[in-house]
């Protein structure tokens, strides 16, 4: 078997999958109120605490909230995109835990 037929199946075992949790997701959240709007994120990077340290991603709130006008808009986008095919990033499920 080709390395090209190997590509091919493997990206549409990849899109049946997506499709079932597409499905899933949708029947799961259809009756939820979720505003994803850019002036819901802009309210909540304004709201940011700019003395905590940054996160996994390594942007400092300090830097998201003085650019909040700027990136509310692409990160509502974002945010919509997700949420509407029902498929959240990996590195938006990490997170620093450290115990005290």
């Amino acid at each position: 078997m080709s390395w090209q037929t190997t590509l091919v199946k493997c990206l549409q075992e990849k899109m049946k999958l997506e499709l079932v949790i597409r499905k899933k997701w949708k029947t799961a959240w259809k009756d939820t109120d979720v505003d994803l709007s850019s002036v819901v994120v802009l309210q909540k990077l304004r709201n940011l605490k700019a003395d905590k340290s940054p996160g996994p991603d390594g942007i400092h709130p300090m830097l998201l909230k003085s650019c909040a006008e700027a990136v509310a808009e692409p990160l509502s986008l974002i945010y919509q995109a997700s949420f509407d095919v029902g498929i959240i990033p990996q590195d938006w499920k990490t997170a620093n835990a450290i115990p005290i």
